[in-house]
């Protein structure tokens, strides 16, 4: 039986299903009918596990309807900050990079790991050999930085995320793009 993985973000829901360690098909929604989207993805299936990871707090309500859901539900979000206090992630981690960070132990046990994060903003997170966290960075993302580009100096133009980043810029739009290489 497949799982479901849901992050409700600031911007967006993203979602996969995942069968063991295979993230299968994948989902995106920017709405605000959240549940009636999630529903919509448990329609068919129910997944055996439920993993939402949510940046507002999940209630009681919407709580108790993922539970019918699925056979089994974990939810991290800012109402359950003694999961974060249990594996030892710092308290002031969003619970997307908290997740990330669960996620890389299981994955990499062992290995010291360099967690990249490429959404609204760009997070950088340092994972030791022992798993302990050492530390990130939040910057602007892609397109935070061409928007925040646009706007405050007026002469630049506004820069769609490229297919590919150029190594180096040739002209005013690919020194743009260019920065993050």
């Amino acid at each position: 039986m497949a799982n479901l993985l849901i992050e409700i973000g600031n911007t967006a829901l993203k979602a996969a299903w995942a069968e063991e360690m295979t993230l299968g098909k994948t989902f995106r929604f920017q709405g605000e009918k959240v549940m009636d989207f999630i529903l919509s993805l448990t329609e068919k299936e129910k997944p055996e596990v439920m993993a939402v990871v949510a940046a507002k707090p999940v209630t009681a309500q919407e709580e108790e309807i993922l539970h019918g859901e699925c056979r089994h539900l974990l939810i991290l979000d800012g109402t359950r900050p003694d999961y974060l206090q249990r594996y030892g992630i710092p308290d002031y981690l969003s619970y997307d990079r908290a997740a990330s960070l669960l996620a890389v132990r299981y994955l990499f046990k062992g290995k010291p790991c360099t967690v990249f994060d490429f959404g609204t903003t760009l997070t950088i997170d340092l994972i030791n050999e022992d798993g302990q966290y050492g530390g990130g960075n939040v910057s602007p993302g892609c397109l935070t930085r061409f928007k925040s580009l646009n706007r405050y100096s007026k002469s630049l133009p506004l820069m769609n995320i490229p297919a590919r980043f150029p190594q180096e810029g040739n002209s005013l739009e690919t020194s743009i793009e260019s920065e993050f290489n």
